[in-house]
């Protein structure tokens, strides 16, 4: 969320889905720098949205959205690959059958409950 998405937000329902920060050892001042205009850029987008849901899971790394550590475990995080997949299936499947199928009951918050590797926080 860059630019003009973060400074005006939107008013549909979001889901944002993340990975642990992966901080290096020893960062050096440009990977500081980007750490924190990513923060600032995804603050300021909560802050301008209507009904964000910011998820992390612990463990995960970025390639752990995509399909590559099915078929290569040296590019997944610590979190156990299956496992990170069927988080990521059953919290979209929770978002969009309360936003799309429009069932009353949000599951986000009972999934985040039910697994210590997700951080649920709902703004």
């Amino acid at each position: 969320m860059f630019f003009a998405v973060s400074w005006h937000g939107v008013e549909k329902p979001f889901m944002i889905m993340k990975s642990d920060l992966q901080i290096p050892e020893n960062p050096d001042n440009e990977f500081k720098k980007m750490v924190t205009m990513i923060r600032k850029y995804e603050s300021d987008f909560i802050s301008h949205s209507a009904h964000v849901y910011r998820i992390v899971i612990q463990g995960a790394k970025h390639t752990n959205f995509s399909d590559q550590p099915l078929y290569d475990e040296n590019v997944a995080g610590r979190i156990n690959t299956k496992l990170c997949h069927e988080l990521i299936k059953e919290l979209t499947k929770a978002f969009f059958d309360r936003y799309v199928l429009g069932k009353k009951e949000i599951e986000l918050e009972k999934l985040a409950e039910s697994y210590p590797e997700i951080q649920f926080k709902k703004f």
